[in-house]
């Protein structure tokens, strides 16, 4: 055993990141650039609510050098006033921008398990139920934290 070399750990790849990291990835580039904002204001915006950030940072982000910790997510949706849900998922899932009320996500919860019980004739897709769901359940955590309702 000691006379095993030691084995580096290097850091995964961008190639390794998963889907949610790209989603994450472009949707923050989308959501400065529907702001108007640069690298270096958005790092600053960020800065302004309390988390350490650089240009490059944001960069990095937008071309998946660098994963986005849940504290990031935090400050990303505050400066672009957002729930952490429209950070996390495509576009079409979150197109709007804003928090619904509590009962409106939960009408919608009520909605897409009834239709996934009732299987295909519903017209719901499986992978649409499940990011629908995946959405409604963030803004409900994100609104049990605290957030808007």
């Amino acid at each position: 055993m000691a006379d095993e070399p030691e084995v580096k750990r290097r850091s995964r790849p961008a190639s390794e990141y998963g889907p949610t990291a790209e989603r994450v990835a472009k949707n923050v580039h989308r959501l400065r650039q529907r702001a108007g904002l640069t690298t270096r204001e958005l790092a600053a915006k960020i800065r302004a609510v309390g988390r350490p950030f650089t240009p490059s940072a944001v960069s990095r982000i937008e071309t998946c050098k660098r994963q986005v910790t849940v504290d990031d997510l935090a400050a990303l949706s505050t400066v672009f006033g957002v729930s952490p849900a429209v950070l996390l998922l495509p576009p079409e899932v979150s197109s709007h921008p804003t928090i619904r009320s509590v009962d409106a996500v939960l009408d919608e919860v009520a909605y897409l398990v009834t239709a996934a019980r009732e299987g295909s004739g519903s017209g719901v897709s499986v992978e649409r139920a499940r990011l629908a769901l995946d959405r409604a359940l963030a803004e409900v955590n994100y609104m049990a934290a605290g957030g808007r309702s």
